[in-house]
C-alpha cells in the first residue's frame, strides 16, 4: 500500500479511566479501546519519513462532563486531533479497572455516551469521509452497520467491540447476535480481525461452532486453526489474530499461521491496553506489508511491553530502543 496522503480512522470508545494496582497504587488516564490503539499507531508512525503524509484520528463519542475536559486536554498533549469527536449530552467512558496480585483484571464499566456513537455517527458532518479512509472498529454492531453505508471494505476489527456483556448461554442472546452478525458481516470486507482468547471462544460458542467456550480454550494450538479457518470465512477476512496473553499470539491467513511468544519469558500482569497496542503493532505492520512473523513479533513485544509497564517485573527492553530491536 502506498502510504501517502492516507488518513486512517480508530473508531469506537474513549474514557477517563482508573486502575488501582495489587499494591494499592491509583491511577488516573486516558483509556478506551479506539483511543489507545489510535495513540499508539500514532506513536509508531512518528518512527517513519511519511508520517506527515499520515494522518490518524479518533472517532468517539464524548459526553459533556469533567472527565470530557480531561479527555480533551489529554489528547491536545498527545497530538491527536479533536475534530472527529463527537459531542453528547451526558456521561463520558468512564471504567475502574483493579489488578490482583495474580494479575487478573476486575473491570467496573459506567453508562455512558458511547452507545449513541452509531446514531451520531450516521448524521456528523464528516462521515461521508469514511468512504476514502482506513478503517479500524472497536465498537458495536450498530456502529460496523453505519460505517458500512460509507465504507464497506474495513481494514480491521476487534471483536470485544460487539460481542455481548450478558450471559452468552441463554438461547435468546444467541439467536438474537446470530441475526445481528448475519445481517452485518456479508455487507463489508476485511484485512484483519482481532480478539483474544477468551473473545474468540465466546464468538465461536454464540455461532454455535463449539457447543462450549471452554472448547477451544482447552484445544491444541492445532485444533484452534482447523476451528478458525472455518470462523475466518464467515467474517469475511483475510487475517485473524489471537491474542493469547503470556502464550503469545496467533496469525492466521489463508495458508499459513504462525505463533509468537512474549519475549524472554516475560511473566505478564495482562494490564489495560495491553490488547490494543496490539492491534496498533499489527495495523502498523500490515500497512507496511511486512511479513506474518516480523508483523506478529512487533504485536506481541508491543503488548508485552504494555503489561510491564503497569507492573510486570523488569521488562528487558528499553522503551527508547524497543522499535529499533523488533522493527530490524
Amino acid at each position: 500500500m502506498e502510504l501517502r496522503n492516507i488518513r486512517i480512522f480508530c473508531i469506537g470508545s474513549v474514557n477517563w479511566d482508573g486502575i488501582i494496582s495489587f499494591s494499592g497504587i491509583k491511577q488516573e488516564f486516558l483509556g478506551g479501546s479506539a483511543a489507545n490503539t489510535c495513540i499508539y499507531l500514532k506513536k509508531l508512525f512518528k518512527r517513519y519519513p511519511l508520517n506527515e503524509k499520515i494522518k490518524i484520528n479518533l472517532i468517539a463519542a464524548i459526553g459533556n462532563d469533567k472527565n470530557a475536559e480531561k479527555i480533551r486536554e489529554s489528547l491536545e498533549q498527545i497530538g491527536i486531533s479533536q475534530n472527529y469527536l463527537i459531542s453528547c449530552d451526558g456521561a463520558s467512558g468512564k471504567t475502574k479497572i483493579t489488578l490482583d496480585s495474580a494479575g487478573e483484571r476486575r473491570i467496573e464499566r459506567y453508562p455512558s455516551v458511547s452507545s449513541q456513537l452509531a446514531e451520531k455517527l450516521k448524521i456528523s458532518p464528516f462521515s461521508s469521509q469514511l468512504k476514502n479512509s482506513i478503517i479500524h472498529c472497536n465498537h458495536s454492531f450498530q456502529t460496523l452497520a453505519t460505517i458500512a453505508q460509507f465504507n464497506s471494505n474495513l481494514f480491521s476489527v476487534d471483536i470485544s467491540g460487539f460481542l455481548p456483556k450478558d450471559n452468552i448461554k441463554t438461547e435468546t442472546i444467541k439467536n438474537r447476535f446470530s441475526a445481528e452478525f448475519d445481517q452485518i458481516f456479508p455487507t463489508i470486507t476485511l484485512k484483519a480481525v482481532f480478539g483474544n482468547l477468551n473473545e474468540y471462544s465466546n464468538l465461536l460458542f454464540l455461532l454455535r461452532y463449539i457447543t462450549e467456550p471452554a472448547t477451544f480454550i482447552k484445544a491444541s494450538i492445532p485444533q484452534r486453526v482447523s476451528i478458525l479457518r472455518k470462523l475466518k470465512k464467515k467474517l469475511n477476512t483475510q487475517i485473524l489474530f489471537v491474542k493469547m496473553g503470556k502464550d503469545g499470539a496467533i496469525i492466521l491467513n489463508y495458508d499459513d499461521f504462525f505463533v509468537a511468544k512474549p519475549p524472554h519469558g516475560q511473566k505478564i500482569l495482562d494490564t489495560t491496553g495491553a490488547g490494543d497496542i496490539f492491534n496498533a503493532g499489527a495495523i502498523f505492520g500490515l500497512l507496511f506489508s511486512f511479513s506474518l512473523v516480523k508483523i506478529l513479533k512487533i504485536s506481541v513485544h508491543l503488548g508485552t511491553w504494555k503489561c510491564a509497564f503497569l507492573g510486570a517485573q523488569n521488562f528487558p527492553i528499553e522503551t527508547s530502543n524497543l522499535l529499533s530491536r523488533i522493527l530490524h
